[in-house]
């Protein structure tokens, strides 16, 4: 969970070389949105309050399947490499319209009823984005275990996306705990590593 220690800082040396992609308005209203989500998504919050509890508890044992849109797709993406990481699951992930051209036809296996779908949504997302959505839930919403739909929360692009990146980090690992599982250790991860430093096997 040491994204912010990355974006921010990544942020000011950008700035510096006056490349500024986003500005200090924005910066300052996602500060303050991740702030208000530690304590809405905290461990001392209950579920029934708890948005990522609430994902994790209907993800359950399923596979979680994530879906963006243009914007959200990379999001998507962040909450796989999240899941496998700290819950130790396997995930997939798939960004709209894309995954419309090919991958809605998996969908039509028994092995759906496995999956949980979990669509990240964008109040800015376009009109044709939002009925592709719409689509996708009537289509092949029945074939799946179960769906999940979340909302980016802020104004800015920076706290819609950073408020997603967090919500599924939390998910995650809330998740681990729901199956037994501790979210630090990354001993595959940590052989690997030393393999690859030529240390011992």
């Amino acid at each position: 969970m040491a994204l912010g220690y990355l974006f921010f800082p990544l942020l000011a040396i950008l700035k510096s070389a006056d490349l500024t992609v986003v500005k200090d308005s924005e910066v300052d209203e996602a500060l303050v949105a991740l702030d208000a989500q530690a304590g809405a998504l905290g461990p001392g919050r209950p579920a029934a309050e708890n948005e990522a509890k609430r994902l994790a508890l209907a993800l359950g044992s399923r596979l979680p399947v994530i879906y963006g849109g243009p914007l959200t797709g990379a999001v998507a993406y962040r909450w796989k490499t999240d899941l496998a990481e700290n819950a130790k699951t396997f995930a997939a992930a798939g960004t709209l319209p894309e995954m419309n051209h090919n991958e809605i036809e998996a969908w039509g296996s028994p092995f759906a009823r496995q999956m949980q779908l979990v669509l990240l949504r964008d109040h800015e997302e376009t009109p044709e984005i939002a009925r592709r959505f719409a689509l996708l839930r009537e289509l092949i919403g029945a074939a799946a275990g179960g769906i999940s739909e979340v909302w980016a929360r802020g104004t800015g692009c920076a706290a819609r996306l950073l408020s997603l990146i967090t919500l599924g980090q939390w998910t995650s690992f809330y998740l681990a705990i729901l199956r037994g599982v501790d979210p630090w250790p990354v001993p595959t991860l940590d052989a690997l590593k030393t393999r690859l430093r030529g240390g011992a096997p």
